[in-house]
């Protein structure tokens, strides 16, 4: 938990970032959102990788590894001049998120059986904590130090807090003694039209949130509300996020993860269709405390789905390829979003568009079939 809290706090304090560096650079709103969904993509395309190599070796390596590529990233980007560097270097904080992620959340799902979906909820809350208390926190210290130095600190957060905590993790994974976990590899999960429906269901409705997730600190003060309050917005919907995966995880325990999939799309077009009649700027609140319950839904329930379907054998790889295909068509949301605006003046049209992919994901999820285990 103290691990997915510090490294995609940081990775989602983009918004809070992307004000500053709008302010002080010429470059499009567009063009800039577009270096998280660089930073997506590069944490989507390895993570097979490193669930792969998690699954064989353990947490451990992984997790030091993936700390000191997001140290030295966001160390280097206290000093970018030009927006090929941020992209680079969110290239490499993405490569970093992949080997840090991806081996805990398999760690999680492998080593809890009963209760996996609470244990996921709690394990993997740091999505929305982070959500919920780094940026707000960056957002003061921006206005202190200023972004660079920011950048600075972040990198020694997150280099010496997560270097130190993967040492806890443990090493090989556990393996019952005399048989071999059940489920399917990831090679046979492929040949399986449920991987994909969980891959597509994951894709666009992630796709969707973060449409909305990168640009909201923007989004907000385009309505009338201070840089710092929609910094307080971010941090409201990542509390809000954490009641959804504990929630979310209890529930899919008892009846499964379609049903709560189903739950958190109708959630999520619901709270589009009031921001996109919103007449009054403070009904942006009531907003983002329903639309971050519904994404800390969805952050529970993609790696629920994979072991729920396929089973534990190897685990991590199997939430690897899911977040392979998912975070290429993830990444497209926030730079989707911008490029929106850029065009039209507006991120309504964006909003609708989000709807629509909640609304797919849902029906695909609704269509799977769990898959008997070959022998």
């Amino acid at each position: 938990m103290l691990i997915t809290t510090t490294i995609i706090g940081s990775f989602l304090a983009f918004n809070v970032f992307l004000k500053y560096l709008l302010d002080d650079f010429d470059w499009s709103r567009g063009g800039t959102a577009a270096a998280l969904s660089v930073a997506m993509m590069a944490q989507g395309v390895l993570s097979p990788v490193t669930g792969s190599l998690a699954d064989k070796y353990g947490a451990r390596l992984l997790v030091s590894v993936g700390a000191a590529l997001l140290g030295v990233g966001y160390l280097l980007l206290s000093q970018i001049q030009e927006l090929w560097q941020l992209y680079a270097l969110y290239l490499l904080t993405g490569v970093g998120g992949a080997t840090v992620f991806v081996p805990v959340v398999g760690a999680v799902s492998r080593r809890f059986h009963q209760r996996r979906g609470l244990a996921l909820g709690v394990g993997v809350s740091g999505i929305t904590l982070g959500t919920a208390i780094v940026p707000l926190s960056l957002s003061w210290v921006i206005s202190m130090l200023g972004w660079r130095q920011t950048y600075i600190l972040v990198a020694v957060v997150i280099g010496v807090l997560v270097l130190s905590l993967g040492q806890l993790m443990g090493g090989r994974p556990a393996v019952t003694r005399g048989r071999r976990p059940g489920g399917h590899s990831l090679l046979q999960a492929v040949r399986t039209p449920t991987f994909w429906k969980i891959l597509l269901a994951s894709g666009v409705s992630l796709s969707a949130v973060h449409m909305v997730v990168a640009h909201l600190v923007t989004f907000s003060t385009d309505q009338g509300l201070a840089a710092a309050k929609g910094a307080t917005l971010v941090s409201l919907m990542g509390i809000s996020g954490f009641g959804g995966m504990i929630v979310t995880g209890y529930v899919a325990d008892r009846i499964g993860g379609r049903v709560p999939w189903v739950i958190s799309a109708l959630l999520s077009t619901t709270a589009l269709l009031w921001i996109i009649t919103m007449r009054d700027p403070a009904m942006i609140y009531p907003f983002v405390v329903v639309y971050g319950f519904a994404w800390g839904g969805y952050a529970v329930l993609v790696p629920f789905l994979a072991a729920e379907f396929f089973g534990i054998r190897s685990v991590a790889a199997l939430i690897g390829g899911v977040q392979l295909g998912a975070a290429v068509m993830a990444s497209s949301g926030p730079i989707a979003s911008g490029f929106v605006f850029d065009r039209t003046g507006s991120y309504y049209p964006a909003f609708g568009m989000g709807i629509a992919l909640f609304i797919i994901g849902a029906a695909l999820v609704s269509w799977m079939r769990k898959v008997p285990e070959t022998k």
